[in-house]
């Protein structure tokens, strides 16, 4: 029991520092700090973090191309946003409304066919 809780104590520890350590790189903020966080990690070696006679003995790690296929999808997105943000907004106003003008006919076209299905189901 004793080593179960200790792996367990080991496992948090590790967990809740690389989050500490990822939100003070910056990791969480907006999109300019998670990207400039991104570039910070890609560029970190082994060797810094650990010494060059541990880091000889590591494998090689590297970030996955989808975080970086991601990032570049995102700020592509974030931009289109930017850009046709009055348009988005327009949209947004003309179908709110719209639902609102046709609400009345809405819900009658519902309650009519809840009167079916009730006449239905009491046959």
């Amino acid at each position: 029991r004793l080593l179960t809780l200790v792996g367990l104590g080991a496992r948090v520890g590790i967990c809740a520092g690389t989050v500490i350590v990822f939100k003070d790189i910056g990791v969480f903020g907006d999109l300019k700090s998670g990207e400039a966080a991104y570039h910070k990690i890609k560029a970190t070696k082994m060797e810094d973090l650990v010494g060059k006679e541990i880091s000889d003995q590591l494998p090689e790690i590297a970030l996955p191309e989808e975080v970086s296929s991601s990032l570049t999808s995102v700020k592509s997105t974030t931009t289109d946003i930017k850009q046709n943000i009055w348009s988005y907004w327009n949209c947004g106003v003309n179908s709110a409304f719209s639902g609102i003008i046709n609400l009345p006919d809405t819900v009658s076209y519902y309650a009519a066919e809840a009167v079916k299905e009730i006449q239905n189901a009491s046959k």
